[in-house]
């Protein structure tokens, strides 16, 4: 879990990069619960 540890990142590039995995995560669920549709608004 290197990357995702952020020890030795700046606090607002490992907060970036959260908030980036944050968002893929939850395009992923949502792409599970409605298959159907392509793309969401993480906003």
């Amino acid at each position: 879990m290197g990357f995702l540890s952020g020890f030795n990142d700046r606090p607002d590039y490992a907060k970036l990069k959260w908030e980036v995995i944050d968002a893929q995560i939850k395009q992923k669920l949502y792409r599970l619960v409605h298959p159907n549709e392509t793309v969401i608004d993480t906003d």
